[in-house]
């Protein structure tokens, strides 16, 4: 590098403008700007990555499955359960919400699985199998929670909530506002059974905050939302394992849907009081379901359909159900 002329102030300025283009030449040779900029951008990448890989995986899920391969089938292990735990829990409000609760995150998941806009701008070209099919099985499980709604007595508005299932429109807004009337329903169930119970309380809080967010548009966040619900799921799936006595209770939720807390097909009663409990859409077969004394066995077969003709599995109707039409069966 040159010196700095000690005579004028052009000389001065010359000199600082040469060494100000040196230092930019050494600095060129060491430093890329565009890949810095690239590395400061990718944290932010990675950040969208992940949140949007929250929304599609279930980690606790998939690290269960790694950490317990020899975890029972969750339908077996609930038929394994104490018959007298499973006949008292079949009608308690507790399963009703956590049913209402997975249904509102499976509409959480069909809001991420459409594009963004409403129902008159988005690119009708979208692929929405996935969704439909995701709808499907949402209005099927809705249907059964409202069944076991009516059973409990308990108002809850879910025949609009299934309303809005028939014809949907595959937009966010339109899903956004079904997902809203289910939270509502939840809250409403926490509060109605549940609202000085000290062992959920943390529970019924986390209902109340999803109530709020998905009660205004503008609270509404999908990656926020979609966690919490699957947080206050896994908090009551436990909670309903405890009293079952299941430690590994993936998969509770659908097997409740698909009645595993209805089949008594190879249950001992016999030392169970079954004194005022309902058991409509109780499963039991003849012999191996072993009865209470004071149960008189051609009773049930008179209030009684047979699943199958010939089957020996038979299920228990409302009282006053025509036991021969197979309309009235419960759900």
């Amino acid at each position: 590098m040159s010196s700095p002329s000690p005579h004028g102030q052009e000389p001065a300025d010359r000199w600082l403008s040469d060494q100000h283009h040196d230092l930019r030449d050494g600095l060129r040779r060491f430093l890329d700007p565009n890949a810095g900029l690239r590395e400061a951008t990718l944290h932010t990448e990675h950040a969208d990555l992940l949140a949007t890989l929250g929304i599609a995986l279930d980690t606790e899920a998939g690290l269960a499955a790694v950490l317990n391969p020899g975890a029972p089938d969750i339908t077996e292990a609930i038929a394994a359960a104490d018959p007298a735990a499973r006949i008292a829990l079949r009608r308690d409000p507790i399963v009703l919400i956590l049913i209402l609760n997975d249904i509102l995150v499976q509409a959480l998941v069909i809001i991420d699985h459409l594009p963004r806009g409403n129902a008159l701008t988005i690119d009708r070209n979208h692929d929405f199998t996935n969704a439909r099919a995701l709808v499907g099985d949402l209005a099927r499980d809705l249907t059964r929670a409202r069944d076991l709604a009516r059973d409990l007595k308990c108002d809850l508005a879910l025949d609009r909530a299934l309303d809005r299932t028939r014809g949907l429109l595959l937009d966010r807004a339109h899903v956004r506002s079904l997902a809203g009337d289910l939270a509502g329903n939840l809250n409403f169930a926490f509060a109605r059974d549940f609202a000085f119970a000290p062992e959920v309380a943390r529970e019924r809080d986390l209902a109340g905050d999803l109530a709020d967010h998905l009660g205004f548009y503008g609270r509404s966040d999908l990656a926020r939302d979609l966690a919490l619900a699957r947080d206050l799921a896994h908090r009551v799936t436990l909670v309903v394992g405890r009293v079952l006595g299941i430690q590994h209770v993936d998969g509770f939720p659908a097997a409740l849907l698909n009645g595993a807390l209805d089949d008594f097909t190879q249950a001992d009663l016999s030392h169970v009081d079954l004194t005022g409990l309902d058991l409509t859409g109780v499963r039991w077969k003849l012999p191996d379901t072993k009865w209470p004394q004071e149960i008189e066995v051609d009773d049930l077969l008179a209030r009684s359909r047979e699943d199958t003709p010939g089957s020996g599995i038979y299920v228990i109707t409302r009282p006053d159900a025509d036991v021969s039409d197979p309309e009235s069966a419960p759900r």
